[in-house]
């Protein structure tokens, strides 16, 4: 899910950085700030909006935290705040050497961890013990996120500096990049929720949303550019 976001989202930077005539977008500049989300089926199934703990997820939890530690090569002196004791969103602060101040807490049908920023090709290296972890934890990145009472799976991209970042150096950029997802919607669905594909849908009342908006806007801004 998040490759598939990543990838039609460079494609959009190098496309729309080309047909404006500007220079093509450095990629090795660009940072993503991604929280990967895991859970099982007893997790989804937890009653309420705002269940953030469940004996149940708390041990999945310490399990996630414990292995994902060994494959860290930390223990428990690398966290930097505990709040797991906490009614909203309980979890951990922990400091990697090298990487920064990691977050992993729970969350809504889910436990989510935060890394450092990373480039497009520090992903994989710095996920690979996440996953690993989470495997040997029985807990998988989709089940069913259950997603009207919890978020799960952001991606943040910028750069370093404000400088850097393809959006402060384009502003027309992230426009583009919504009216080319309205006009390709099939780009979403790799990554689209559970509910989110078929009649009755909320994705269908956001799009018939997003008609009406579009068709206030002047034809020249929407089409500039693309």
């Amino acid at each position: 899910m998040n490759k598939i976001f990543i990838i039609s989202l460079l494609f959009s930077f190098n496309l729309f950085a080309q047909q404006n005539n500007y220079k093509r977008i450095d990629i090795s500049k660009l940072l993503f700030g991604i929280e990967y989300t895991f859970q099982d089926q007893k997790i989804v199934n937890e009653p309420g909006r705002l269940t953030f703990s469940t004996p149940h997820k708390k041990a999945k939890f310490n399990l996630l935290k414990r292995h994902y530690f060994e494959n860290l090569g930390l223990n428990d002196n690398s966290i930097t705040l505990d709040t797991t004791h906490s009614g909203f969103k309980p979890g951990i602060n922990f400091y990697v050497p090298d990487q920064g101040n990691y977050v992993m807490n729970m969350e809504p049908v889910t436990i989510e961890v935060n890394t450092t920023p990373k480039t497009v090709n520090e992903i994989v290296e710095a996920a690979t013990p996440l996953f690993n972890a989470a495997k040997k934890s029985e807990l998988f990145p989709y089940v069913n996120p259950a997603a009207e009472r919890s978020g799960m799976g952001h991606i943040h991209t910028g750069a370093k500096t404000l400088s850097e970042s393809p959006f402060y150096l384009y502003p027309n950029l992230l426009r583009n990049i919504l009216v080319y997802y309205h006009k390709h919607p099939s780009l979403l669905f790799g990554f689209a929720e559970a509910f989110d594909i078929g009649h009755v849908v909320i994705s269908k009342l956001i799009i018939q949303y997003l008609d009406k908006l579009l068709l206030k806007m002047p034809l020249k801004i929407l089409t500039s550019g693309i």
